[in-house]
């Protein structure tokens, strides 16, 4: 009832009269369907309640684009994200469930200088960089997301938590120089799932930077290395010039896609450059020994 009175307050009486009607039917529904029925229908309530939750939200409207402002916690800065995608789980993977604090930690435990240089590789609308940028506000970042929009709403998050010094590379990353497209099949086919795969015949719309190039071109050694490129680990790490840009890094934080079977041979090339690694939630957090002291 709660609910009801609210959205008809905020999305008015006949929106309110359409959800009420909605949930009896969810509850009949219930009753009469199995497990799958009941499946389908938890995500069809989750999709209100993310609706309900955004209602909730300052809409902000930006050249005629409409954003949701989300509070960054422990910080007067805010985001801005796009209401009904993937958005929403990544600021709370990054924000709320603090997805990145295990590097710091970790970064932490091993080398005592601040952290001056990030490679922000998967970067989505910029909220694992924010993340790191609230905690070493001295950084520089290397940022490289390949989806335009996602790209120009991560700059703009940039300019709202006063995240000057970063270069942006508009493309994808890969083991080398090239031209790649755009693949929505991978795991959801969201915002934060979309894949790239090299374009055979030179008709890709998107820049392939190769990470050692990346690397390489930066003075000095790299800091923290974060890498989450739905699957195009597999290509670098496949690749042997996977070792141009290790001996560079001291600390790797990863998210390694299982489905493609690359974990082991990550792990191998890992060792073989003189790292160790711990595994954190999703992420494949690795150490370079040659920079202990």
């Amino acid at each position: 009832m709660k609910e009801l009175f609210y959205i008809s307050k905020e999305c008015g009486v006949q929106d309110a009269v359409f959800y009420f009607f909605y949930k009896v039917k969810f509850k009949w529904n219930l009753l009469l369907g199995g497990a799958a029925a009941k499946d389908k229908q938890k995500v069809r309530v989750e999709k209100i309640y993310e609706a309900l939750a955004l209602q909730q939200k300052t809409k902000l409207n930006t050249d005629g684009k409409k954003y949701a402002a989300y509070s960054l916690p422990g910080s007067d800065h805010e985001v801005w994200i796009r209401p009904y995608t993937s958005d929403s789980k990544s600021f709370e993977q990054i924000f709320i469930r603090n997805e990145y604090q295990g590097v710091v930690e970790i970064y932490q435990q091993f080398f005592p200088d601040p952290v001056e240089i990030i490679i922000d590789c998967g970067a989505n609308i910029g909220l694992a960089s924010i993340w790191f940028f609230l905690r070493y506000p001295g950084a520089s970042f290397t940022v490289v997301e390949p989806f335009r929009e996602s790209a120009d709403l991560a700059e703009m998050n940039f300019n709202q938590c006063g995240l000057k010094k970063y270069t942006m590379l508009h493309g994808g990353v890969w083991n080398r120089d090239t031209t790649l497209m755009l693949n929505r099949v991978f795991r959801d086919g969201k915002e934060w799932s979309i894949s790239l795969e090299e374009s055979k015949a030179g008709n890709g719309n998107i820049n392939g930077y190769s990470l050692s190039k990346i690397v390489s071109n930066i003075k000095g050694n790299i800091d923290i290395l974060k890498i989450d490129i739905e699957g195009a680990e597999k290509v670098i790490f496949e690749d042997e010039t996977a070792t141009d840009f290790l001996h560079k890094i001291k600390c790797i934080a990863i998210e390694i896609h299982d489905e493609l079977f690359i974990r082991e041979k990550i792990y191998s090339v890992l060792k073989e450059n003189n790292f160790f690694y711990y595994n954190t939630g999703e992420l494949t957090i690795a150490v370079n020994r040659s920079f202990i002291g």
